[in-house]
């Protein structure tokens, strides 16, 4: 069982698998992620890449999002999104789109741009020059690509972007803003 920690929803059981067949982002590091982009979160439009149980844009919902877009490869998570959505009452805010997050951005394209995008793949993924590539131009100007991986992984930028990173436990948080 999975928790909402802050906003409108604070306290609010979520539903997650058994088993080790999804990691929710902990909720130590929701916490960091929108202590660092508490003023960014009200009013925006959410991308959750690779979103598991979808906890990372409900909590950006229950914060003041105004909407938020899911995008994740497994139909089995797909139906827990759904049924959090549910819980929560944010049907009319969500729109849930199963598939890899790699290739599905050009579908992306018409729902953007997105204030803020967060990203949190699998601890095997390793193609970050490529996720940045394909994201950072729905990024609204002004905006934040949020990637959450592993200390051992360093990304490297094209130019008009400044990057921030904290680190949270063995993990990092890179926020990759755009100039405004």
């Amino acid at each position: 069982m999975i928790r909402i920690i802050g906003g409108e929803a604070k306290g609010r059981k979520l539903k997650a698998p058994r088993g080790q067949e999804t990691r929710p982002t902990l909720g130590r590091i929701r916490q960091v992620l929108f202590d660092l982009l508490q003023r960014e979160v009200q009013g925006t439009s959410f991308l959750d890449l690779f979103a598991g149980t979808g906890i990372v844009a409900l909590e950006a919902l229950s914060r003041g999002a105004s909407k938020a877009v899911l995008v994740e490869r497994k139909e089995s998570m797909v139906r827990i999104i759904r049924e959090n959505v549910s819980l929560l009452g944010y049907q009319d805010r969500v729109r849930i789109l199963q598939g890899d997050a790699m290739r599905i951005a050009q579908k992306l394209v018409p729902l953007g741009p997105f204030g803020i995008i967060f990203a949190d793949p699998p601890y095997t993924f390793q193609d970050y020059q490529k996720l940045l590539s394909l994201y950072l131009p729905l990024v609204e100007k002004g905006g934040t690509l949020v990637i959450q991986h592993s200390k051992a992984f360093s990304l490297a930028l094209p130019p008009g972007f400044s990057i921030k990173g904290r680190e949270v436990g063995e993990h990092l948080l890179t926020l990759v803003t755009g100039e405004e």
